[in-house]
């Protein structure tokens, strides 16, 4: 300890964020007001799909399991306007 320079002191850091899909990407980069949009459009979709449940549940329809390739084809991801 006693003699080593100031240098040898310091640290060097590399921080990498790795991202699934574009979705996620959009989510992070988007400024504050975007992100709130985004959250409230998120929450209506949401909203409406709970009462649509719902509104199936009590006219008795169930729903249709779906295969993975079914519901790949079904997922497009969402585009921010930036």
């Amino acid at each position: 300890m006693v003699g080593e320079s100031s240098l040898s002191r310091q640290r060097e850091v590399d921080i990498y964020i790795g991202f699934f899909d574009q979705t996620a990407y959009d989510r992070f980069s988007c400024q504050a007001e975007e992100f709130s949009l985004v959250e409230e459009k998120g929450e209506k979709r949401k909203g409406e799909k709970e009462k649509k449940d719902k509104e199936d549940k009590e006219n008795g329809i169930k729903k249709k399991k779906l295969s993975p390739e079914e519901e790949s084809e079904l997922k497009i991801p969402a585009k921010v306007a930036l």
